[in-house]
């Protein structure tokens, strides 16, 4: 870790990354991952061309934006690679 800071900082870092990998698990097995069909899929969904599901896939900073800008509602969450297989 950082070992120059202090340990209350050690520890407050330790347990925000504590926090951040519970939620990056949660979303993983909660989720169904649609892959580079993320803007396709969120838009049918969206439009009621899709059924309604949580997703999660990739998309461009600029498709992000496109898709905010119709009123889509996403979010950005760095999934480490150690997340992407099966989850034991």
């Amino acid at each position: 870790m950082h070992d120059s800071l202090p340990s209350e900082a050690q520890d407050a870092m330790a347990a925000l990354q504590a926090l951040y990998l519970k939620a990056v698990r949660h979303v993983v097995e909660n989720t169904e991952d649609v892959g580079e069909r993320f803007v396709e899929e969120v838009r049918s969904i969206h439009h009621g061309d899709a059924p309604e599901r949580a997703i999660r896939g990739q998309a461009s900073e600029e498709d992000k934006q496109s898709l905010r800008e119709e009123g889509i509602d996403i979010l950005s969450m760095p999934i480490p690679e150690g997340f992407k297989g099966p989850l034991q």
